[in-house]
This record gives C-alpha cells, sequence and structure tokens, in this order.
C-alpha cells in the first residue's frame, strides 16, 4: 500500500454487544481483513488498526509470490 498510489478500500464497522469488528477490503485484490476491538475504542484507532493488519497481510502474500517454488516431496506445514 503505497501512499502515492491511489487505493479503493473498503470499511465496515459492525457493534456487537459491547465490542466493534471492523472489516477492511482491498478492492483491487480482494483481500479482506478483520478485527474487533472494544466499543469505546474511537473509529480513528480502528481504521489505524484494520488498515494495519491489512498492509500486513497484504506483504505477507506478496512475499508468498515472490518465492521461489519449493519442489521437494511431502507436505509444507
Amino acid at each position: 500500500m503505497n501512499p502515492s498510489d491511489p487505493e479503493e478500500i473498503l470499511l465496515e464497522y459492525v457493534e456487537l454487544k459491547g465490542s466493534v469488528r471492523a472489516t477492511a477490503i482491498h478492492v483491487a485484490t480482494g483481500i479482506e481483513v478483520s478485527i474487533v476491538g472494544p466499543s469505546h475504542a474511537g473509529e480513528p484507532q480502528l481504521r489505524r488498526n484494520v488498515l494495519a493488519r491489512l498492509r500486513y497481510v497484504m506483504r505477507q502474500k506478496s512475499e508468498q509470490t515472490d518465492r521461489k517454488p519449493d519442489n521437494r516431496p511431502g507436505l509444507l506445514v
């Protein structure tokens, strides 16, 4: 998520009995992440946390595609 590139990210907040589930979806890739925080946490804090998680997941997926394929037999656990 490069700040110079305009990206479309959808955010959704759902209140659930004293907590809030924040969901972020990166429109171009379809990557979706969710976090749960206390309902007294402000919207800016929830936004910061869910966007940080989205950046983390996108970075992890990017690193997985950059790796060489493992052609060894067996299962990677």
